[in-house]
């Protein structure tokens, strides 16, 4: 399942917009307040009937609060675009349904309205597909706030993981509950830990136990965990010890709990193991949960990550989970020098619209400071810098190299070595040559 197309109108501080995504990733950049967030709520809002539907037919999503229509406007609606994929009907081409929701406020006329007759439809026939026991495509959404994690030391509250829909259970309420994934992860490590001592029987030959115990390879659904970790963090071994309770993992040669690790490691072992124990759940038939389909929607995708991290998380979300379908934010040069131009959408406050759309030209291999300058438009150095730069060329253009040499030499006590100062000595010293 992939989003084609979303409409938005006088919905937050967008009066109308129309975009198409791409089939595997789509970033959205632009300045804060440009609506890369409001686009992701407004997907997570249309979806979220998805999911209610696909549990209950009678069942409804979240509704547009009247806060979040435009402030200049009485009304608000929102229209999503999906593609089921041929999973749900064996045979067939893909096919494209669309669902809308409206909003008025409450004393005004109302122009528009709501349909999810499309919706209901296609549901009927994915509600017949989940209770033959297939595969479902997840749908879950990482806001701003997902970095916190809280260890539980004991689990008071005890959930129930039966079933494919559960990979559902708050996935676009907005925040990751590492509770719940502890919690998950200590029942499936028990189950693993129980069939790994069930294969040693007092009455049976040991030998061919023993034989039994090495073929084992462990629960699939803990191996698709381990290996998505161990992936994006390099940490092995990922598990639960009980007196006290806490969660393990190997750093390079150290054993650390997961509260010792960074604010960045946290958040990143807290996203993809969630991902990857959501994708194990909502794909029970497959032997590598990695690879099932969804949409993932993940603001701010670049949080609390140091700029190495940063330029290999999309190269690696692509290669680790490929049938998803990834909707990201993003401020960071070293995330957006990874995707192609088709990939990106800009965004910009308009006054009219509320938001205008840009495609860039260029993308992928770009250095940080031409992605600054030529696709965010933020200078690449302090306005002063930029400045006594354009001094230092403006006085070489003149011929003035008594002032340039001083000038020079001001930016390297200020930036040390530098590209355009080096090129900048270059031509002051042939300049000095041709002036004798």
């Amino acid at each position: 399942m992939i989003i084609k197309k979303l409409k938005v109108h006088n919905y937050k501080g967008i009066k109308d917009l129309e975009i198409q995504f791409t089939e595997n990733i789509t970033i959205f950049a632009g300045v804060n307040g440009s609506g890369k967030t409001t686009v992701l709520d407004a997907a997570a809002v249309l979806l979220s009937w998805f999911i209610a539907r696909t549990e209950s037919i009678k069942k409804n999503g979240q509704i547009i609060p009247e806060t979040d229509i435009n402030n200049d406007e009485s009304e608000s609606s929102l229209e999503i675009y999906t593609e089921l994929k041929e999973a749900f009907e064996p045979g067939t081409n893909n096919t494209v349904i669309n669902w809308k929701q409206a909003k008025t406020r409450k004393g005004r006329v109302k122009k528009d309205e709501s349909d999810y007759s499309n919706l209901n439809k296609a549901v009927k026939k994915i509600q017949n597909h989940i209770e033959s026991g297939n595969n479902i495509p997840l749908i879950v959404y990482y806001p701003i706030n997902r970095s916190v994690i809280d260890i539980p030391l004991r689990i008071r509250k005890k959930h129930q993981f039966d079933g494919s829909v559960t990979a559902y259970e708050n996935s676009l309420t907005g925040k990751t509950n590492f509770r719940t994934f502890f919690e998950w992860f200590r029942e499936r490590e028990d189950f693993e830990n129980e069939k790994k001592a069930s294969e040693f029987d007092e009455n049976i030959n040991i030998q061919n136990k023993i034989s039994e115990y090495s073929d084992y390879s462990g629960d699939i659904q803990l191996n698709a965990v381990r290996s998505a970790i161990r992936t994006f963090t390099g940490f092995e071994d990922l598990r639960v010890r009980r007196n006290p309770l806490r969660m393990l993992v190997n750093k390079g040669n150290n054993i650390l709990t997961v509260g010792q690790l960074s604010d960045g490691e946290k958040c990143l072992l807290a996203m993809v193991g969630d991902l990857a124990r959501r994708l194990s759940i909502a794909n029970p038939k497959m032997d590598n949960p990695l690879n099932g389909s969804g949409i993932i929607l993940i603001d701010e995708i670049d949080l609390h990550l140091h700029p190495k991290w940063q330029r290999m998380i999309i190269p690696k979300l692509k290669e680790t989970f490929p049938a998803c379908q990834f909707i990201l934010t993003t401020h960071s040069p070293q995330i957006i020098s990874h995707v192609r131009p088709e990939e990106i959408i800009l965004l910009y406050p308009d006054e009219k619209s509320g938001i205008s759309v840009k495609m860039p030209l260029d993308s992928y291999g770009m250095n940080s400071d031409r992605i600054l300058e030529e696709i965010l438009e933020v200078p690449s150095r302090p306005i002063e810098i930029e400045n006594k730069i354009s001094e230092l060329f403006m006085l070489i253009d003149k011929n003035k190299t008594e002032e340039a040499k001083k000038v020079h030499s001001e930016l390297k006590d200020l930036i040390g070595a530098d590209p355009e100062l080096s090129k900048a000595e270059i031509i002051i010293r042939k300049l000095v040559m041709l002036n004798k």
